[in-house]
């Protein structure tokens, strides 16, 4: 049996239950799956998902909800449709299926979390911001310059999924490669007022831990780039 043949079932109930219950419905199950895998890689069992099914019902089942995330859901029923065929259950097989359904190269993607045991571990350790005109392109209108620091205290380089939120509601979407041990600076800059940052706020990405905390902006009376 492969990992995802392993991993499909718990899979499909994942799906199952955002159809009935939204997205909130699925992050209670997620993060006991996220738990039980810790507890495998604490006693040594964790090996890729490539080698076998040893993990697929814990981080198999990940790998697969953050493959339907980066392709969206409307566009990874095809690979369901694949599925119920008998299709698509190799890895190279979805990996193929998958690239041509969102016209993506994957291949970071499934060297990071199929090929290898690699775990983020992201922290927000800083935002901060300045308000002015921070460039030409935004001389007429003024803006935000914002500088958040993210530190990486897992294993292997992955973006950090960065959410920032500014004053009126709006949400907007970073990532920044982080490598494990170090620290990235992502530098933006913004129309309006960011108020708080927080890397993947909703646990949509596997990570040794569970902490999601919004960190609020604070500003700074000079320009940081």
């Amino acid at each position: 049996m492969t990992w995802v043949e392993a991993a499909r079932g718990a899979f499909e109930r994942l799906v199952e239950a955002e159809a009935d219950a939204g997205r909130e419905g699925v992050r209670g199950r997620l993060e006991g799956l996220r738990l039980a895998y810790l507890d495998q890689r604490a006693d040594g069992t964790d090996r890729p998902l490539a080698e076998g099914a040893g993990a697929a019902r814990t981080r198999g089942v990940w790998v697969l909800w953050m493959l339907r995330q980066a392709l969206s859901p409307p566009l990874f029923e095809t690979v369901r449709r694949v599925w119920r065929q008998g299709g698509a259950l190799e890895t190279e097989d979805l990996r193929d299926l998958a690239e041509r359904q969102g016209r993506l190269d994957l291949g970071n993607f499934f060297d990071y979390w199929v090929f290898a045991t690699h775990l983020p571990e992201f922290r927000l350790r800083q935002a901060e911001a300045s308000s002015g005109k921070p460039s030409a392109a935004m001389a007429q209108d003024g803006g935000f310059a914002l500088s958040i620091r993210v530190e990486n205290l897992g294993s292997g380089v992955w973006p950090a999924p960065i959410v920032v939120q500014t004053e009126e509601g709006a949400r907007h979407d970073f990532a920044a490669p982080v490598g494990p041990g170090t620290a990235a600076r992502l530098q933006v800059e913004l129309l309006t007022r960011p108020v708080c940052a927080a890397v993947d706020p909703e646990g949509d990405v596997l990570m040794a831990t569970g902490e999601r905390i919004w960190l609020p902006v604070r500003f700074k009376r000079f320009w940081l780039f």
